[in-house]
């Protein structure tokens, strides 16, 4: 019993550092008290047995008489769902592993009250709980979703169809609840799911789960409020950290700190399901590597709001594009009556303090739709070396618009620009911006296309022998380029097109080289450029 004592407290200061609406505090209705050893309700921790029944009346006796601990010591515990109740802890000692079984009738569906979209694609899971309070899992043991098996193919290869995939842990509509410490690998399906839960904290949470086509995301936090992610490791084959919004509720008031990712997808992505939207999310000082996709992907297409980012102090090696933000039109129906007609608004996004290497030299878009903008993005010191390799031919592509498509950093195909590619953007602020690449890259670093207010300060592009000017500007109005001195190969520095470009003010700096620094397109007066006076 001493020996939990420690365990119990941490629940307790845990639960009580829980973010709180303002003038409200979380509640401190974990209740770590008595000791529910699973040995003592017939589990034998052999790895063969199936003990779901077991170890399901440990949880309910516990719950019975009002919360405590249900404690698994060493052992391996075949088992299929387990349902978690509220002021409920399980422990994971060290060696201890849960296995999931391989039989699909070991996991009951279990159908939430909350309607979302993810009703089309979950039902089953190893762990479940639903509208519990104090609930928590911890310890240095593992969950093992068993996902490799072959039980989870169709006879012909093909993984079966989600439905029939379980998620390691499901928390649907809970409040108050931790998960620390514990390893989880190899799902099914999705690794975690917190759907409409409130007042949650995953710290110090390992993830090992690279099983190719089983959807393995990492983390997903659906549609919940007050969020705290600290301190995890990640390694799995879908989008790490995910964002989603898979109902009209919107996912708000999330940290993420202080985690080590790598993934077969996105690092750190909101969206695709982005209904209710987005709000009030904050990511710092995280490492991301050998990532495909994006570092850090940021994404509206069902209607719901992106508002007030903060993502800074990221170090990213081997990766896609370390940010990739998009504003597009899909529009998911997550139930009857659930789906929106018009996007929602997209604005307040600042990234800060990032250095990325070893990035592949596609781009990163940032990117709205005719008629409805990306709004009051700040990005500032932000360090990034690219592969390169792009070609000229690249610079005279026309790039889809794409409203309704699938959003990914790639979804464009080349783009003109080897750093950033803005369109349809309104209020930009790039300061202190560099890019570079390996192997040259005769592309712009920066194109602007359809940008309103734009101020580019301290630019350090990098440009290639007989590459192209290093900023392109498009239909754009309202830009001020200041803060730096253009090397003499940098020359023309800037190039202009589009008969809707006008008001582009330029530091004296800039205008040293006189005619050599701007090059106009046959359709920009020459007139729409003006020297910036303080």
């Amino acid at each position: 019993m001493h020996r939990c004592i420690p365990l119990a407290l941490m629940l307790l200061v845990a639960v009580a550092a829980l973010p709180a609406e303002e003038g409200r505090q979380p509640s401190l209705d974990a209740r770590p008290s008595a000791l529910y050893n699973v040995r003592d309700f017939g589990a034998v921790g052999d790895g063969a047995t199936l003990e779901t029944a077991s170890l399901q009346r440990a949880i309910d006796t516990c719950a019975e008489a009002g919360g405590g601990i249900v404690f698994y010591p060493p052992g391996d515990y075949l088992t299929g769902t387990l349902v978690l109740r509220s002021h409920v802890t399980l422990e994971l000692s060290a060696g201890c592993t849960i296995w999931g079984s391989t039989n699909l009738d070991d996991y009951p569906p279990h159908v939430p009250e909350f309607r979302s979209y993810t009703d089309n694609y979950t039902e089953r899971s190893l762990i479940y709980a639903e509208k519990t309070t104090g609930t928590a899992l911890i310890g240095r043991g593992t969950l093992d979703g068993n996902g490799a098996s072959s039980a989870f193919d169709q006879p012909d290869g093909r993984q079966r169809p989600y439905k029939e995939r379980p998620y390691i842990m499901r928390f649907v509509e809970c409040t108050h609840l931790l998960v620390s410490g514990v390893t989880l690998k190899d799902t099914a399906m999705w690794v975690q799911h917190y759907l409409a839960c409130e007042d949650v904290r995953i710290e110090n949470v390992t993830v090992r789960s690279r099983i190719p086509r089983r959807n393995g995301d990492g983390i997903d936090i659906d549609s919940c409020r007050r969020v705290i992610v600290t301190g995890c490791n990640i390694d799995c084959q879908d989008d790490a950290i995910c964002l989603k919004s898979t109902s009209g509720k919107v996912c708000r008031d999330i940290v993420i700190s202080d985690c080590v990712i790598t993934t077969h997808c996105n690092a750190f992505k909101c969206g695709t399901e982005s209904i209710g939207g987005f709000e009030n999310v904050t990511l710092t000082n995280c490492t991301m590597f050998d990532t495909r996709l994006a570092g850090v992907a940021i994404y509206s297409v069902d209607g719901g709001t992106v508002k007030n980012f903060t993502i800074s102090n990221l170090v990213m090696d081997n990766i896609g594009a370390p940010f990739s933000l998009r504003r597009g039109a899909r529009y998911l129906n997550p139930y009857p009556g659930g789906q929106k007609d018009t996007p929602g608004e997209f604005s307040g996004v600042t990234i800060r303090d990032i250095e990325a290497t070893n990035v592949t030299g596609i781009g990163c878009p940032i990117a709205g739709i005719p008629g409805y903008p990306i709004e009051d993005v700040s990005i500032s010191n932000v360090r990034v070396t690219f592969k390169g390799g792009g070609k000229l031919e690249d610079t005279t592509v026309e790039v889809p618009e794409f409203p309704a498509k699938y959003p990914d950093f790639y979804m464009f195909g080349p783009l003109p620009a080897y750093g950033v590619y803005a369109r349809h953007v309104r209020n930009l602020s790039l300061d202190g911006l560099t890019v570079r690449f390996g192997a040259p890259d005769l592309r712009h670093a920066l194109v602007c296309d359809d940008v309103e207010n734009l101020v580019l300060d301290r630019f350090a592009p990098q440009r290639a022998e007989c590459g192209a000017p290093p900023i392109r500007l498009v239909n754009s109005r309202n830009i001020c380029l200041r803060g730096w001195l253009p090397a003499e190969n940098l020359l023309p520095f800037v190039r202009l097109e589009g008969k809707e470009t006008k008001n582009i003010v330029l530091d004296p700096m800039l205008m040293i080289a006189g005619d050599r620094t701007v090059e106009f397109g046959e359709d920009v007066p020459r007139n729409a450029v003006h020297r910036w006076t303080r």
